[in-house]
This record gives C-alpha cells, structure tokens and sequence, in this order.
C-alpha cells in the first residue's frame, strides 16, 4: 500500500513539473495589451511589431497559457471539430464608441481539438 502511495506521488509530482515554460516577449505590455480591450485605447496596434516577430511563442501553447499572457479574448469562436478561435482586436473596432472602423486588423490565434495553438496571423493586414 505504502509502495502505491509513494508510486502515485512521484507521478503526480512528475505531471507537475512537466508544465510548460512561463510565455515572454522582450518589451512586451502585457498589462497594456490586456487594458485595451478591443482596441479602442490604440495600445495594442503599438505592439504589433513584437508580436508578428515573436509568434512563435505562442505557436503550441493551450487555452490558458495564452488567456494568461494575452488576457480573455475581444471575441472566440468555435468552429468545426472542436476547433477554436480567438480574436484579439489590434486597432478600435465598431463596438468603440467614436473613433472605431468596420475592418480593424485583428490578432487571429487557432487552437486544435486538443486545445493547443497552431496558427497565429493578423487579419485583415
């Protein structure tokens, strides 16, 4: 009994430790980025540049890693399959009170049926 015990431990702290690294990009806002929601603060479309040069940190990342470093998304969808997208809005949309446009370019990050990201591009670029 001791033995099963001692056996589940060691799995559960290996599980552990097998989370996936803390997401950064140099000169990020995070703070900013997660403030400006829609775009309509014009912070986001700021830091296009360093998210087009270092998407590939968020490439094979889950749900939750990317809530995380992101904040909740503007708007997602769930598509076919399980399949979902989030959308995270870089310039004011139409939901912005004045200053908004019909075709605001929007950070588009896809997530596989197991919920990992496999495509991030910027729409309407």
């Amino acid at each position: 009994m001791i033995r099963k015990i001692l056996l589940f431990s060691l799995l559960i702290a290996l599980v552990s430790a097998c989370g996936s690294e803390k997401m950064s990009i140099e000169g990020f806002n995070r703070q900013e980025w997660k403030q400006d929601n829609y775009g309509c603060k014009g912070k986001r479309i700021e830091q296009l540049e360093l998210i087009k040069l270092n998407s590939k940190v968020l490439l094979s990342r889950t749900q939750n890693d990317i809530k995380d470093f992101l904040g909740s998304p503007d708007e997602h969808e769930l598509y076919e399959r399980t399949r979902k997208f989030f959308y995270y809005y870089l310039e004011p949309s139409d939901k912005c009170n004045e200053n908004g446009t019909n075709l605001p370019r929007i950070l588009q990050i896809r997530f596989s049926a197991m919920g990992i990201s496999n495509e991030v591009f910027v729409k309407n670029e």
